[in-house]
């Protein structure tokens, strides 16, 4: 992240709707080489495509203490 190797681990779950879209959510952290603990939340929309695949649009937000990886907006 940023530049930094990470190690990390979240959760999703997603439901399938009666028009066959998905919708989900989930949480997790990723923790830096330096011991930086990042977390993240995210949802998003998705269908399922050809040969089991599936397609997700959404987003992820960060958060972090941490000075190193804080940005303005």
């Amino acid at each position: 992240m940023l530049g930094v190797g990470t190690t990390g681990f979240g959760a999703y779950s997603a439901v399938v709707r009666p028009d066959g879209t998905m919708i989900g959510e989930g949480k997790g952290v990723t923790t830096t080489q330096g011991g930086e603990m990042i977390t993240w939340k995210g949802s998003g929309l998705g269908k399922f495509k050809e040969h089991g695949a599936s397609s997700y649009q959404g987003i992820l937000y960060y958060r972090t203490s941490s000075e190193s990886y804080l940005r303005s907006a």
